[in-house]
């Protein structure tokens, strides 16, 4: 019988046997582990107790400290066996257990320092335990934003490694299977409760940083993807990354495998571009048909777009500074489309975003950059201002070459960058054209592609320098166009590809709009969506009976499209200037201004005497001394200040007829330019026909009285400079405004003021008004739009669900609604309201038109539908100032329409059919968008198009059931932020420079047909600072006087009063 001692050193290595034989990567010493429940297993076998209390013989363990053991101290006990310190372990109780039974060191101790090492009287086996312990403590791995640093010596838990799976630019992609039981799941309450019972694979990319710009570059893809992962939102067809490991020099980004992996595979069916079968495409692809798989195609390009639209639009981070941040791709191509499987009905698997190596981010004018420190700290390289470092390449605009040339224009602007955002729209066409490609052909008709896309040269670009002559003699110069024969080559699909109803050419046409070689001309991406969206639509409803889908802008034919420039010698239209964001208008805390601007009660919070005001925190008013604008010459500055009063805007009440209305100007017309043989009138006494203008007056053109610009005033109310604004809303009358505030995540709220204008003779003390709490809006939706006419108010937004929820409030009342409530609600797109109470729910198909009174906010009293045309979709809808008029615009195929229907005076309801509709000739192309602007009083408005592109609408008298088109007259004013009608006489512009801000006037004008003047020499007034879209402007009398305001609100918190005031008699 072997002495105590042999048998325990026999099961000893019994144990040591089990563990050598399950060595994870044992041929790679550096990357070998053994995993912990190979380790359990070794010291469990037939008889637990029994093998660990043979193994430390002659120590006899008691049942608590073999409990000890298990839990605590297998690792451990697991090195010393490796290493054979048999002499340690015989003394196990010694060195393991105090005097009290407490445990001296366990398995959570691991990894020890050279100096915590037990000295095992051997220098030897000290130098094996240092080396050995690694083996049995690999990294556990968990779901995190941030880069996890992993000690050189650590393991990494990578049992399945299948290398260079896929090679990038940057770095090579491994497929990588992560051992069980070490990745960790991150909840959505943050806690780790979930890990892998099973083997989980994933992509790990790898990057070099000793190969020129990779270790930027590496730096770069690891600052976004983190800023990606820790976005409040995410997106179903973007690859969000798992982890990121720093790890012996390396990076290491793990993210979800793709089964069928990227795209470019997938159009060479199986095989990588080295001509290797990587997988058998029909077996991977079972469902797929051939004369179906267009559909889900352009479905999954659908899907892309609207990925991209996210990226650009922007996310907003976690943590205690939430900061909104935009993205570009900037590296669109087939090998960084990764494709899932699909639980759903596409066949040709889920397509996501992935590769964010190059991608710019910048955070919005209104954020504080302050905010993004820890980012910033943690990585030395930004990413906002560094140039894109890849070559141009087969799916890469032309202004990238323009941006390599430049160093002194190499900006990486996710906003407006020459490689940025516009360049992704052009790398996401030459992706739709080789998908669309496949769809009809597969891999050999996308080959063909290829070899027609490159022509002649020896590259495959999407498009082609040429040269042209200028205005000096024997000099050219050199510009890009798309390569002709590409676009001959798809404009051939729709006669070799039969499909119903014109679908192949939707999809050329859509191609053919998105690559443009000018790119501020491209679709962004939210016009590319809805474009996507078309496309999807048409292609999928193809074979379904009736005619073609309705607001179909790309259907037309080949021959009504510009063909690209020859190489001639006309100079192409230069590109306009790519507008810059310039710091905001200096805020200025002073107290000399006066007071023009006051809370506004919230309904059902009843009111406060005006004494009470006084305990009130100041505004911040914004010093017109040091940002006085710049006049024209003919305009004197102000010599003294203004004392204005307090007017009360509920003592307004609306003019009689054929009196003054609240902008002076008479309801009354005379002498008709166009005077019809028969006078036909609205219900509400308005002639129907167009009347003389010579009688309306304008802000300076036109004057009725003789004016002149002061200095503005900025009022900056403290409450808007500590929260987010969503939208602001100014009342029709000037006098009201409503700032939809955010507050934090799905906390939203409406702050309401009154605009608190004064007459100079009167003396007003300079204190506020009354402060009231801001109306909260409930939780669930998130808020998105907030109108205000008169006392109503309406906001409305988008439910968790996709449901739209609408907010409606008056001063006794207040009501939500959602599409269970209201039909229609589904596809809201914009809400018209008049101060009368009356609502219009435009939705692309459908208005519903509404009364809310008193009351009766639950159940108004009747609701009207009036439906769009055929093949045409409602876009927007506005109300004139008095609400007698509801002026409705729709998008269509093969014309707009302009439809105007009458309010009833006494009950308010709405006269149908239309009192007057006009059609207007559709481009068919671009955004549908336009937005109304009616005038003050009188019939007509001016359409604020796509392009910033004004045309007067052109109503001589009723025109409903007319089918000829009327002329858009049209006037382009870059750079529009806002717009108003004054007096029904001149249109009102603000201008979005790079430095500053100008309001601009130009007359309305004409006989039979109405167009838009150009404007002065000289502006109205300029600002300093720049304002961005979704402004809102009007121009207000100040009561008692013959002064006029205009009142420009900002989408950062700025209530702007430039005061017009009449000279003295």
């Amino acid at each position: 019988m072997p002495p105590p001692t042999a048998t325990a050193e026999a099961r000893r290595k019994e144990i040591k046997d089990y563990l050598a034989r399950h060595i994870v990567n044992s041929r790679k010493i550096a990357d070998a582990y053994i995993r912990y429940q190979d380790v359990q297993y070794a010291w469990s076998g037939i008889n637990c107790k029994a093998t660990i209390s043979g193994a430390l013989h002659p120590a006899t363990p008691t049942e608590t400290e073999i409990e000890v053991i298990r839990s605590q101290l297998l690792r451990f006990l697991s090195i010393l066996v490796f290493i054979d310190a048999h002499e340690f372990l015989n003394d196990f109780r010694l060195h393991f257990f105090g005097r009290n039974g407490e445990v001296l060191c366990s398995d959570s101790c691991l990894p020890l320092e050279d100096d915590d090492i037990p000295d095992f009287g051997d220098f030897a086996l000290r130098q094996r335990f240092r080396h050995e312990q690694y083996l049995f403590i690999p990294e556990v791995l968990y779901e995190t934003a941030a880069v996890k640093q992993i000690e050189d010596d650590r393991r990494l838990p990578f049992e399945v490694v299948s290398e260079d799976h896929m090679d990038g630019a940057y770095g090579r992609v491994d497929r990588v299977g992560i051992s069980p039981f070490y990745f960790r799941t991150r909840d959505r309450d943050g806690t780790y409760s979930q890990v892998n019972s099973e083997v989980k694979y994933v992509a790990c990319k790898r990057f070099h940083p000793q190969r020129g710009f990779a270790r930027n570059d590496a730096r770069r893809e690891l600052d976004n993807l983190q800023v990606l992962k820790e976005s409040i939102t995410s997106h179903h067809n973007i690859r969000l990354h798992l982890a990121i490991l720093h790890h012996k020099g390396e990076h290491f980004i793990l993210l979800p495998w793709a089964e069928h992996l990227d795209l470019d595979i997938f159009l060479r069916e199986g095989y990588d571009f080295k001509g290797t079968r990587i997988y058998k495409f029909n077996p991977r692809f079972p469902r797929i048909e051939q004369g179906a798989m267009i559909n889900d195609i352009c479905m999954q390009m659908h899907h892309l777009a609207h990925a991209l639209e996210w990226l650009h639009k922007g996310i907003t981070t976690h943590g205690t500074h939430q900061n909104r941040i935009r993205f570009a791709h900037m590296d669109l191509k087939p090998n960084n489309v990764l494709i899932d499987n699909d639980d759903g009905p596409s066949t040709v698997g889920k397509w996501v975003l992935t590769d964010f190596g190059i991608s710019a981010f910048k955070e919005d004018d209104e954020s504080d950059s302050s905010n993004l420190v820890s980012v910033r700290d943690y990585y030395q390289t930004l990413t906002i201002n560094t140039p894109p470092r890849r070559d141009p390449g087969a799916y890469q605009p032309p202004e990238v070459e323009n941006t390599d040339n430049k160093l002194h224009e190499r900006r990486n602007n996710a906003r407006e960058g020459r490689a940025g955002r516009r360049g992704d729209i052009w790398s996401f066409g030459c992706i739709f054209s080789e998908v669309l490609a496949f769809s009809l052909g597969q891999a050999e008709l996308v080959k063909e592609f290829r070899r027609a896309r490159k022509g002649r040269y020896r590259n495959d670009y999407f498009y082609e320098k040429y040269s042209h002559g200028t205005l000096e003699a024997d000099q050219t110069e050199m510009s890009y166009r798309v390569r002709p024969w590409i676009i001959d080559w798809l404009r051939t699909l729709p006669e070799r590809y039969t499909f119903p109803k014109d679908a192949i050419n939707c999809c050329v046409e859509t191609i053919l709009d998105v690559l443009d070689v000018d790119g501020s001309r491209r679709p962004k991406a939210n016009e590319l969506l809805i474009k996507m969206q078309h496309v999807a639509s048409h292609v999928s409803t193809a074979r379904a009976p009736g005619g073609y889908p309705p607001n179909c802008p790309l259907e037309r034919r080949p021959s009504q499209r510009p063909s690209p420039p020859p190489s001639p010698e006309i100079p192409p239209s230069p590109a306009p200037p790519v507008p810059v964001s310039i710091p905001s208008i200096k805020r200025i805390n002073t107290i000399e201004e006066e007071t023009l601007l006051s809370y506004r009660i919230a309904p059902g919070q009843g009111s406060r005497s005006l004494s009470q005001a006084e305990s009130v925190d100041p505004m911040t008013i914004a010093s017109a001394s040091e940002s006085q604008p710049k006049l024209p010459e003919n305009i004197q500055s102000p010599t003294s200040r203004r004392q204005d009063s307090v007017a009360d805007p509920q003592s307004f009440s609306p003019p009689l007829r054929g009196s003054v209305n609240g902008l002076g100007i008479s309801h009354e017309r005379e002498n008709s330019l166009s005077t019809p043989s028969t006078a036909q009138t609205l219900e509400s006494g308005r002639p129907t026909s167009i009347a003389s203008r010579k009688d309306c007056h304008g802000v300076l053109i036109h004057q009725d009285k003789l004016r002149k610009i002061h200095a503005p005033v900025v009022i900056i109310p403290k409450h808007l400079s500590e929260r987010k604004i969503v939208c602001v809303s100014l009342c029709s009358s000037g006098r009201r405004v409503a700032y939809l505030t955010e507050i934090k995540k799905s906390q939203l709220e409406i702050h309401l003021y009154d605009l608190l204008l004064a007459d100079r003779h009167e003396q007003h003390d300079g204190r506020w008004g009354v402060l009231a709490n801001p109306i909260v809006l409930p939780n669930g939706a998130a808020w998105a739009k907030v109108v205000l006419a008169g006392d109503y108010l309406v906001a409305w937004g988008t439910a968790t669900r996709g449901a739209k929820m609408v907010y409606i409030t008056n001063r006794m009342s207040a009501q939500v609604w959602t599409g269970s409530e209201l039909d229609g609600l589904a596809s809201l797109i914009t809400i018209a309201v008049s101060r009368n109470g009356s609502l219009a729910f435009v939705s692309s198909k459908s208005i519903i038109y509404t009364v809310v009174e008193g009351e009766l906010m639950k159940d108004p009293y009747f609701r009207e539908i009036v439906r769009a045309k055929n093949d045409h979709s409602f876009t927007h809808a506005a109300f004139n100032d008095d609400g007698t008029l509801l002026y409705a615009w729709q998008f269509g195929r093969p014309d707009d329409c302009l439809s105007v229907f009458r309010i009833g005076e006494f009950e308010k309801k709405i006269v149908l059919p239309a009192d007057s509709e006009g059609s207007y000739q559709s481009k068919q192309q671009g955004s549908p968008t336009a937005t109304i602007i009616p005038y003050n009083t009188y019939l007509g408005c001016v359409i604020l198009a796509q392009g910033d592109a004004f045309f007067p609408a052109q109503i001589r008298s009723t025109q409903r059931g007319v089918i000829h088109t009327l002329p858009k007259n049209m006037s382009t004013i870059r750079n529009t932020v806002a717009a108003c009608i004054y007096g029904d006489h001149s249109l009102l512009v603000t201008e979005k420079g790079l430095r500053h801000t100008r309001i601009w006037e130009r007359r309305i004008a004409g006989g039979s047909e109405h167009v838009i003047e150009p404007a002065g020499k000289d502006p109205v007034a300029e600002l300093k600072g720049v304002v961005d879209k979704g402004a809102q402007m009007k121009v207000v009398p100040v009561p008692g006087t013959d002064d006029l305001m205009i009142v420009l609100c900002t989408t950062d918190g700025k209530i702007i009063m430039i005061p017009v005031v009449a000279e003295p008699r």
